[in-house]
């Protein structure tokens, strides 16, 4: 299933930005977006990643002064990773 989903992702991602996604305003992250207990980081470099987090830091992460700075600190290395 993890296979279809990467290259359901790999093919949207390189055409569009799915709605859904919310811009942010940073220089390492184009956008975000949350479904099912999964969130979904869209980097500048085009690079794609879903993180198993809860949707409070989802919601935290729309009111945080710096977006970089919030996803250093409260997402990487916390919650696990995959490029899809």
């Amino acid at each position: 299933m993890i296979d279809i989903i990467k290259k359901a992702f790999s093919w949207i991602f390189k055409t569009e930005i799915k709605t859904g996604f919310i811009e942010m305003n940073s220089s390492a992250i184009k956008s975000i977006a949350y479904e099912v207990d999964s969130l979904f980081v869209l980097f500048n470099d085009g690079s794609l990643y879903s993180y198993k987090a809860p949707v409070r830091v989802f919601k935290d992460w729309l009111k945080s002064d710096s977006k970089g700075r919030f996803f250093n600190m409260e997402v990487r290395g916390k919650f696990e990773g995959v490029e899809v």
